[in-house]
């Protein structure tokens, strides 16, 4: 999963501070980060919440979870799957709700294509195959897990402090120089769906939910 590091930081974001607290400080900067090569790819595939005027405001996050909600883009429309299935509680109950619409959802298609968005314009930090390995990888442990668990504990942590320091992305030829059209890199199905809460599940915790897939 090429965006797991931006995808990390919005899987628990909610309407609230809470959302502006948990980005990273790449996305909450306005100024230039030491980053060219990452902020470039984020630019191109994520070309709405690229905005920089989504980061500031007192419905900053409203907008920014209004606009991945009916995104055309794969890596925004992902990001926004995980937000609306991930567990508002702890209990069995929620874990297995998550995993009832996170698994048969379109969110490992749309991983794939923001793979292809990001290897379209240059990334060199993973191949295809390595990237539909770790998709595989993570869509199998999710979806068979017996008792379920927790989908955030399935991916790598990654510490805000050093959202500045880590290395920069390596970069080659970009097949659409500045081009973010989806038709570049993706014509597949469009319409991107979570999967359906059913029978014991529904009775997961819902208090902090902003979209319900019941």
């Amino acid at each position: 999963m090429v965006q797991y590091k931006h995808l990390i930081f919005l899987l628990t974001i909610g309407i609230s501070t809470a959302f502006e607290n948990t980005l990273p400080l790449a996305l909450r900067q306005i100024e230039p980060t030491p980053h060219p090569n990452g902020n470039f790819l984020y630019q191109m595939c994520y070309p709405n919440l690229a905005n920089v005027s989504l980061l500031i405001g007192s419905n900053a996050a409203e907008k920014r979870l209004k606009i991945m909600a009916n995104s055309p883009f794969p890596c925004e429309r992902s990001n926004y799957i995980i937000y609306a299935c991930l567990a508002n509680g702890t209990s069995a109950l929620d874990f297995l709700a998550e995993q009832e619409c996170l698994c048969p959802s379109s969110l490992w298609e749309l991983e794939t294509a923001c793979t292809d968005c990001y290897l379209a314009h240059g990334y060199q930090n993973i191949t295809r195959e390595e990237s539909d390995a770790s998709i595989s990888r993570l869509s199998q442990v999710e979806c068979t897990a017996t008792p379920v668990q927790p989908f955030t504990n399935l991916l790598p942590s990654v510490d805000a402090s050093q959202a500045l320091t880590t290395p920069d992305v390596l970069l080659g030829s970009d097949r659409f120089p500045n081009q973010t059209a989806v038709s570049n890199y993706y014509t597949g199905n469009s319409a991107w769906t979570a999967g359906s809460i059913t029978g014991s599940a529904t009775a997961r915790l819902t208090s902090y939910t902003a979209t319900e897939f019941s």
